[in-house]
Parts: structure tokens; C-alpha cells; sequence
């Protein structure tokens, strides 16, 4: 009699064979694992540091040793700056061809005095008991140790003239200029008078005609270059006279009233001047 095996399976039923069959089978799920590349995350090449994009490029690096390029070029242009800066200084200082009044390129003027209240000096010369008694002078006290220079200013005619003085060396040595109403009415007619005191005497130079439409009201821009014994006028920017004279080599500016002529100044400048202008 033989014996009978267990079968190694049990037998299913048939009902749940078919379920099986029906149904899809399902894959095995199999624990995962990191790729071995993964593992560690990738470095960045060492030429691109992490940092690089943030920052932006404005230049090309120098080598260190240019540095000192750098510090002498600033040099350099500081001395051409200089060097620029002495020429045009020279330049307005030197020589040219006169200008029209105003202009101080190429006519001999260099820098101008400081104007200060403080330096001029009221009653400084006059005539109070001569020939011309009443005779005021107001001199510009800084400027008498000069020879040449421009006096520049601009006046009015109070009443009947506006005077000036200059290379004043003391009240009884000095030059004298007025511009002076001469005829009134409809129009208006002014002339230039010079005068020059010596010793306490006074000799008039000359009388020269001012062709200009004056008005009661009328500003006279004056200027007067005095340039070794050569003195020359300008009025409303045009010459009008110039003479010689060479008794006195230096003295000051200032201004000078009579009695009964009086003129209003304001806007006074004093200019040097070279010796000679070319």
C-alpha cells in the first residue's frame, strides 16, 4: 500500500484561480538606492567660485607695481595744470594791443588793488585859502608808492563838474582832470580838462571837447591808463585823449571837488599796469 505526498502547494480553489488571473499582477517593490554619484553633492569647479556672478566687473586688474603710474600721472597733470594756470597769468600781465575799455587781455593790466574803505583818506591836499580856495582831495592812501596803473570808475555831475588826481606824491604834486559842463540847456556839452600841479602851482594843460549826447542824469564810465609819462582817457569805452608829461614818476589815485562843482563816484578800481605795453 502505498502512501500518499502532501502536495507543496495547497491546492486553491478554482474561484480564487480566476480572481488571480483577472487581476494585474503587482511589480515587487524593491528598497530604493541613491545613485553612488548622488551621494556627495557635486563641487564647483575651483576657477568659478560660488560667489563670482554676484559681484560685477568694472575693470581689468593692474600688476601692483603700476601703482606708482598711477600716482605720477595725477602728478603730471597737476603740473601742466600749473603750468597753465601761470601762463594765462603771464599773458594778462604782458603786452598786446590795446582793448576797449573793460578788457584786460593783451594790454598791459594785471591784478587789480583791493578796494577797501579804510584806506582812503578825506582832506588829504586842497587850496583851501589860494587861487582855488575850497579845493578838495580824497586819495586812496594804498596807492601812493605807485607808477602805472588804471583808475577806473564810473560818475555823475552834481554840479557843473566830476575831478580826479593821480600820481599825487604829496598835496602840493600831482595831476588833475575834471570832466566839466560847459554848456547847458537843450543839449549838453562836457569837456575834458587837464591840470598839473607842481610845487603848489597849477598849470592847465589842455581842454579837449567831448562829443557824447549828456543827459543831467547821464554815468560816465571813465578810465584813465597812466603808463610812465604817457596818460590816456577813455570815456564810455572810447579814447578820447591821451598826453604826455614827465615831472612826476609816481603818486596816488583820489578824487577832487571845488567849491561849487561837485560830482558822484562809486565803482572805483585800481589796476597795475606793466611799464610798457606792446
Amino acid at each position: 500500500m502505498e502512501s500518499v505526498k502532501p502536495p507543496s502547494e495547497p491546492v486553491k480553489p478554482a474561484a480564487d484561480t480566476a480572481k488571480a488571473a483577472a487581476e494585474p499582477a503587482k511589480p515587487v517593490a524593491e528598497p530604493a538606492k541613491p545613485p553612488a554619484e548622488l551621494v556627495k553633492p557635486a563641487a564647483r569647479p575651483a576657477a568659478e567660485p560660488a560667489t563670482k556672478d554676484k559681484v560685477p566687473s568694472f575693470d581689468i586688474a593692474e600688476p601692483k607695481n603700476n601703482s606708482w603710474i598711477g600716482s605720477l600721472k595725477v602728478k603730471l597733470g597737476l603740473a601742466i595744470l600749473i603750468l597753465v594756470i601761470a601762463c594765462a597769468y603771464f599773458l594778462g600781465w604782458g603786452g598786446g594791443k590795446p582793448h576797449s575799455q573793460g578788457s584786460n587781455s593783451g594790454d598791459g593790466s594785471g591784478p587789480s588793488i583791493i578796494m577797501g574803505e579804510g584806506g582812503w583818506v578825506e582832506s588829504w591836499g586842497g587850496d583851501p585859502a589860494g587861487l582855488h580856495a575850497g579845493r578838495q582831495i580824497t586819495i586812496y592812501r594804498p596807492s601812493l608808492k605807485l607808477s602805472d596803473y588804471r583808475l577806473e570808475f564810473q560818475a555823475s555831475i552834481d554840479a557843473k563838474s566830476v575831478g580826479w588826481v593821480f600820481r599825487a606824491a604829496d598835496p602840493d604834486n600831482y595831476y588833475a582832470m575834471k570832466l566839466m559842463t560847459v554848456a547847458s540847456g537843450l543839449t549838453t556839452k562836457v569837456a575834458l580838462f587837464k591840470y598839473l600841479v607842481a610845487n603848489g602851482k597849477q598849470t592847465q594843460v589842455g581842454r579837449v571837447p567831448i562829443d557824447l549826447a549828456v543827459q543831467p542824469d547821464t554815468v560816465f564810465n571813465i578810465r584813465l591808463d597812466i603808463r610812465g609819462p604817457q596818460f590816456t582817457t577813455y570815456i564810455q569805452g572810447q579814447q578820447v585823449d591821451s598826453w604826455t608829461d614827465d615831472q612826476l614818476k609816481i603818486g596816488g589815485a583820489g578824487f577832487l571837488n571845488e567849491r561849487e562843482e561837485r560830482g558822484k563816484v562809486k565803482s572805483v578800481s585800481i589796476r597795475y599796469l606793466s611799464a610798457s605795453a606792446k
